[in-house]
């Protein structure tokens, strides 16, 4: 019973280690991913703005004021030209991350987002195709704002939303894991400390209550007399009741008495050997006493 027992609590706690561990290893894991995809939320989000910036500009290039302030119309190209590579890479970094167990909102959200960014790469490809010296017609300044229409910002803005979702509830379910896994670890080590508690406390309390009180033995403990502490007790008494034989021995000795010798409790008893030639020495130094006087 107590092997099987043992067994049991030792694999629940190896268990509930190794979930608890792999938890953690997941929270640390989804905490990771998440600092990751945001911050290419945040590139692409800051490329996406520099972007429009640069095409307002170009825009405003050929006004005398613009001019006068600095604006470049071929710099503000090629500003557009490396903050759309920005946005691509950033974008296909968010388009790659793994929605195999995501919920169905942010694999929505995802393909949105591809898609958003596919209709203004389309539009951003046939505006760098024009000449230089063609001016920004109304109609390119509507890759980024179009009333009525869904527009990257607000997908980049969905998809935000969507993965900080998801990670919390990611969250949630691991943190819930990890307290279920340490409550089932620590009621293991209770039931190995039970366990210990049986196995060895509470027969060596028994034993020491049995042989400070020989009279209750019997009453003690019942569900241990057929075990090897039974017979721990039954050696231990037997050991008691040779020493207290040996201590009135040594007394009725001090005293001057001849006591009688030890039983033996087995043939090859030594103390019992012992009691006897130290009896007939004291009787033969005795005699010789007597006789000297």
């Amino acid at each position: 019973m107590y092997a099987g027992a043992w067994a049991f609590a030792l694999a629940l706690l190896v268990l509930s280690v190794w979930g608890f561990v792999h938890a953690w290893r997941v929270v640390g894991a989804t905490q990771r991913s998440q600092s990751t995809v945001l911050d290419h939320l945040t590139q692409a989000e800051n490329a996406t703005l520099q972007m429009e910036r640069a095409l307002l500009g170009l825009a405003h290039a050929d006004s005398v004021r613009a001019r006068a302030a600095g604006y470049d119309s071929l710099a503000l190209r090629a500003e557009l030209r490396d903050a759309s590579q920005s946005a691509e890479r950033a974008v296909q970094s968010l388009l790659a991350t793994p929605t195999t167990d995501a919920s169905p909102a942010l694999k929505i959200a995802q393909m949105r987002l591809e898609l958003e960014w596919l209709q203004m790469q389309a539009q951003l490809s046939r505006f760098t195709a024009r000449p230089a010296t063609q001016p920004v017609n109304p109609s390119d300044l509507r890759i980024f704002r179009w009333r009525g229409q869904d527009t990257l910002h607000s997908a980049l803005h969905d998809f935000r939303v969507e993965i900080l979702r998801q990670t919390e509830q990611t969250l949630a379910h691991e943190i819930r894991a990890l307290a279920g896994y340490g409550l089932t670890s620590a009621l293991s080590l209770c039931a190995m400390l039970l366990l210990l508690w049986l196995r060895w406390g509470l027969p060596v309390r028994w034993l020491q209550q049995a042989l400070e009180q020989p009279s209750c033995a019997e009453t003690l403990e019942p569900s241990l007399r057929d075990t090897e502490w039974a017979e721990v007790y039954r050696t231990l008494q037997s050991q008691a009741r040779r020493l207290r034989a040996v201590e009135i021995f040594m007394r009725d000795l001090a005293m001057g008495r001849t006591p009688e010798p030890l039983v033996a409790e087995d043939p090859a008893d030594p103390l019992a050997r012992s009691s006897e030639w130290l009896l007939k020495r004291i009787e033969q130094l005795r005699s010789e006493a007597r006789k000297a006087v």
